[in-house]
């Protein structure tokens, strides 16, 4: 869930245009981790959360001059 949904905010970032379809792929990343009794669903849920904060500070990482 972490790593999908990190991946959906920055992609989503560079590409706006397919900023929705970045964060329903992450979901379903995410439920089919729930699905197959992988994690629960408090995993899911926070590891989405965790994962757009991550995505967040990669942009926030990214947009800073060197």
């Amino acid at each position: 869930s972490v790593f999908s949904a990190a991946a959906g905010t920055v992609l989503g970032a560079v590409f706006p245009q397919h900023a929705n379809k970045f964060d329903e792929m992450a979901q379903e990343a995410a439920d089919s981790r729930l699905y197959g009794a992988i994690h629960y669903r408090s995993d899911v849920e926070v590891g989405n959360e965790l994962g757009k904060q991550v995505g967040a500070q990669v942009l926030n990482w990214w947009g800073q001059d060197e």
